[in-house]
């Protein structure tokens, strides 16, 4: 069978008009598309640590920024130096009570060289005058002792010759009594000598003693102990002054850091992003905690999605999704962060930028988190916020 050219146009026709609705429709029988995808994201508010001057140039708006780079400095002159500059006071006041007291001890130890020197020489000489009067009383008992043994002989003869009657009584008696007094001059004589030993032994010692054999305690030496006691109350006290001056050397650095905190602070970008709002400007005086500018979170850019209310229960979290935007031949890929059913909460939707004005009844919203990564291979300002597109998830 032969057809016309007019039935060849309207097969051709007809063919063409059934692929394009294959085209446009068969997809969407293993997937489901959304045409109405808008990209949002959070912000970051950057706030001034310490009131103070802003004495960078802050980013332009729309600049990107990387997470830890420097984007704000300030300066502030009129921080409170009082109880820096009392420490610093009271660490010179310390270290100078130090230095004269360690002046004052140096003093003292020369003086109680100076008396340990002379006391040194005093006992040397009381050693050697007891020395030579020890030598004299061992001279005088070797003669005591020969006079003790004349004694001893006139008295055994005497006594000898009294028995036999040969001498009076008187004479024995008389004899009798030099030998008893010989004995005693002998007794008395080791008793000394055993004194002067001990005598000369004590002042080696460093002990001074009478001619008694009784201790004695001179002025100079009373002295010398009354400086050594002055000269460790002296130590003791420098002792007292190093530890105030270790805490106050704490106290001090801890207190510089305070200063420095709060007399000069850098801001870093908390996040990989985009200047989106700038509210102040490099010479401006701001408060602690005033906002100076909001940052695009590009690690946190979503795809917020308006689908039919019926699909709530297929969605879920963590599911894959694909996102194509306007204007790109490129398809991202995505992740459902989570799905709410009408408007969005309020407080949430102020932290984010982007977000459609309108939103129909009987739809969901659905945010799909983009990969990061894969965010980056679509060229683009703003992290795309604002940017339309479709986004298709799959098995639903």
């Amino acid at each position: 069978m032969t057809l016309s050219r007019g039935q060849i146009t309207r097969l051709i026709l007809a063919t063409f008009l059934l692929g394009l609705l294959l085209f446009v429709y068969l997809p969407r029988l293993f997937y489901t598309y959304s045409i109405n995808a808008a990209v949002s994201a959070r912000t970051v508010q950057i706030v001034a640590p310490i009131p103070g001057e802003i004495t960078f140039d802050l980013p332009l708006f729309g600049q990107e920024v990387k997470k830890g780079q420097e984007i704000a400095s300030f300066s502030n002159p009129t921080v409170d130096k009082v109880k820096l500059e009392q420490l610093s006071i009271d660490q010179k006041y310390y270290k100078e009570r130090i230095t004269a007291s360690e002046t004052e001890i140096k003093k003292n130890q020369e003086l109680f060289d100076d008396l340990a020197k002379s006391w040194k020489t005093y006992l040397g000489s009381m050693e050697q005058r007891t020395i030579l009067t020890l030598n004299k009383a061992e001279d005088r008992q070797q003669q005591l002792l020969a006079s003790l043994d004349m004694a001893w002989r006139d008295y055994n003869r005497k006594k000898d010759l009294a028995d036999r009657g040969f001498v009076s009584r008187s004479e024995f008696d008389t004899s009798k009594s030099r030998y008893q007094e010989a004995q005693e001059a002998v007794d008395q004589a080791e008793n000394d000598i055993r004194t002067y030993l001990s005598q000369v032994e004590a002042i080696r010692q460093g002990v001074s003693v009478n001619t008694d054999g009784r201790s004695d305690y001179p002025g100079q030496k009373q002295k010398m102990d009354d400086i050594q006691m002055k000269i460790n109350d002296i130590s003791s006290r420098i002792d007292e002054y190093k530890v105030k001056l270790t805490n106050i050397a704490d106290v001090k650095k801890a207190e510089e850091a305070r200063i420095t905190l709060l007399a000069n602070r850098k801001v870093k970008s908390p996040v990989n992003g985009a200047i989106w709002r700038l509210f102040s400007a490099k010479g401006t005086f701001v408060e602690q905690n005033t906002p100076i500018m909001e940052i695009l979170d590009c690690s946190n850019v979503f795809v917020d999605v308006a689908l039919p209310e019926r699909l709530f229960e297929k969605i879920k979290p963590g599911q894959k999704a694909y996102i194509k935007l306007n204007g790109s031949s490129t398809e991202v890929e995505g992740e459902i962060s989570y799905v709410r059913g009408g408007s969005i909460d309020p407080r949430v939707a102020g932290l984010m930028v982007g977000l459609p004005n309108v939103q129909r009844q009987r739809e969901i919203q659905v945010l799909v988190k983009f990969n990061e990564e894969s965010l980056k291979q679509v060229p683009g300002d703003f992290c795309h916020v604002g940017r339309t597109g479709q986004v298709r998830f799959q098995g639903l």
